[in-house]
């Protein structure tokens, strides 16, 4: 099951980035591909993840959720509104996005050298 996690993920997000870029020409197919890319990567995202032990990566998993949701109400934005509302909401997932992007590994680092501290004292 997780080895379908990052095909899922990887579809999703070129789809995501196709949506984007074709809407201009394309603006009917535009919402539909971005409310399946949305829950192709929450798809592939809960399936990946295992839940931390650290409040602070659950916490920042879960934005994360929230910003892959958020790009399929992006698309029912772009069905019911037929405005520019939903530029609004697709920034606000890239911003969570990208934050979340930098701070997990480095969080996940961090972790990893405090554990590799905590196992060398115990072997001295």
């Amino acid at each position: 099951m997780k080895t379908i996690a990052p095909v899922l993920y990887i579809i999703g997000a070129s789809l995501t980035g196709a949506a984007l870029a074709v809407y201009m020409h394309y603006p009917a197919l535009s919402p539909y591909a971005l409310i399946a890319a949305g829950l192709l990567i929450a798809a592939a995202q809960y399936i990946s993840d295992d839940t931390p032990k650290d409040i602070i990566l659950r916490r920042l998993y879960l934005q994360r959720q929230i910003s892959h949701l958020l790009i399929s109400v992006t698309g029912g934005l772009m069905l019911w509104l037929h405005h520019n509302e939903w530029i609004i909401a697709i920034t606000i997932a890239a911003v969570i996005q990208l934050y979340t992007a930098f701070r997990i590994p480095a969080l996940e680092k961090r972790q990893q050298e405090m554990a590799g501290e905590t196992n060398s004292r115990r072997i001295k």
